[in-house]
């Protein structure tokens, strides 16, 4: 893992740039405040992970909305409130199908492994970061859909206690 402080990196005119030993330039839609980057081997391929400071708004919230959060496999979130407003559901199917898949390939994968005595291979690695990758798309446009709704009905509290 490689880190560098926002003294080792810059950014200019949408581009992220590392120093010449690396010799590596990024788009980026970060514009300022960066803190670190982080550069992670995974696998077969490389993360990086920026690090940065955002200033955000606080809004003024009735005090008197209140949203639940559940969260579970069938279902992955339900979100229910006390406004009168109909519960939301996202349906968990697309993870479990994600996982479904891995898993039946893997299995797959191990016995004919196991056959010829070897552990791991590129391809099981491969097969774990597409399975990552497809999941944290899923996961993140989930969470923004539940954000925006919760943000919308301007809550105070959530809670996970349904």
């Amino acid at each position: 893992m490689l880190i560098f402080t926002n003294q080792q990196v810059k950014v200019k005119e949408g581009e992220l740039i590392f120093p010449k030993v690396v010799g590596l330039k990024l788009k980026t839609r970060i514009k300022e405040g960066i803190k670190e980057v982080k550069i992670i081997p995974k696998g077969v391929g490389y993360v990086v992970e920026i690090v940065y400071e955002k200033e955000i708004d606080t809004i003024e919230r009735d005090k008197s909305r209140v949203a639940g959060i559940d969260l579970g496999v069938r279902n992955l979130v339900t979100i229910a409130n006390n406004i009168g407003e109909e519960p939301i559901v996202v349906k968990g199917g697309v993870a479990k199908t994600i996982n479904q898949f891995f898993n039946k390939k893997k299995a797959r994968l191990q016995s004919t492994y196991s056959k010829q005595g070897v552990t791991t291979s590129k391809r099981m690695k491969r097969l774990s970061v597409k399975r990552e990758r497809k999941l944290m798309r899923f996961l993140p446009q989930s969470q923004q859909v539940c954000g925006g709704v919760v943000c919308e009905a301007q809550h105070r509290e959530i809670s996970d206690r349904l």
